[in-house]
């Protein structure tokens, strides 16, 4: 993944170890982001058991958008 500091300076870290970096704007960033994007799914997952259909394919398909996120982070 990339990430873009507040100086617009760039810095590459692979996706598996971003969240144990030593980059501590990024980690913070990157956990708030993976903990909003978290809520979003298990929100729509109750929505979709409330309601008795099955969630999986909407849950696949915003699963995708968070890795894309992340990658473009």
């Amino acid at each position: 993944m990339t990430y873009v500091n507040k100086k617009e300076e760039r810095s590459q870290y692979p996706l598996a170890t971003a969240m144990e970096s030593t980059n501590l704007e990024m980690a913070k960033r990157l956990k708030y982001t993976k903990d909003i994007l978290t809520n979003m799914l298990n929100t729509n997952q109750k929505d979709k058991e409330k309601d008795g259909k099955d969630g999986n394919d909407d849950q696949m398909h915003k699963a995708v958008i968070f890795f894309i996120l992340l990658q473009n982070f």
